[in-house]
């Protein structure tokens, strides 16, 4: 110390305090954002069976009621014929009631057989047309779980399809935020844009 200077401070003691480092992980910090059509489905197979054709590709946009699969149908066909061949027999069964004098009991009877003919006529034409597999609405083939041939049970899926004109993604935001409220606008950053 030289003279004529100020007497230092008395030195104030110093204290370091040691944490232990904890790191991280930084896709806890990351979330994944998967877009998704707000109107989709999975379409389901309707019967065992096998997928006999595939007329749609993923990406493809359809209109409803556009066939994206069938399956093979031939048994449900054979039926059909067969329903068909049996509603003919009771119309004639009709025909000859009435012409041979018209018996009450006799036409009655023909008119039931051929009711009956024609609901099998009808519940076969709509076993054959289930396996024809139709876009529910207009959407776009996002997928297809099978290939022609394959062997499908019963609720296998077939395909996915959606609405894309209208897509929808979850985000994990802060409920106590003012900003976030149902039907504002919400800005979303990713990777700083």
């Amino acid at each position: 110390q030289e003279k004529g200077s100020a007497p230092e401070a008395a030195a104030a003691p110093v204290v370091i305090e040691r944490e232990a480092l904890r790191l991280t992980d930084p896709k806890a910090y990351q979330v994944p954002l998967e877009l998704e059509p707000e109107k989709w489905l999975e379409l389901p197979a309707p019967s065992d069976g096998t997928v006999r054709t595939i007329s749609a590709k993923i990406g493809d946009k359809v209109d409803g009621q556009t066939e994206l699969l069938r399956m093979d149908n031939t048994e449900e066909q054979l039926a059909l014929g067969r329903a068909k061949a049996e509603y003919r027999v009771a119309q004639i069964e009709l025909r000859t009631a009435k012409a041979k004098g018209g018996q009450a009991d006799a036409v009655e009877l023909a008119e039931a057989k051929l009711e009956a003919a024609k609901a099998t006529v009808d519940l076969a034409a709509y076993r054959a047309e289930k396996s024809s597999i139709r876009a529910p609405f207009e959407c776009e083939v996002l997928r297809l779980h099978v290939v022609p041939e394959q062997l499908v049970q019963i609720g296998d899926p077939l395909a996915f399809v959606g609405d894309t004109s209208k897509l929808k993604v979850e985000i994990p935001v802060d409920r106590k935020d003012p900003e976030i409220a149902p039907g504002k606008t919400v800005e979303i950053r990713i990777e700083d844009q």
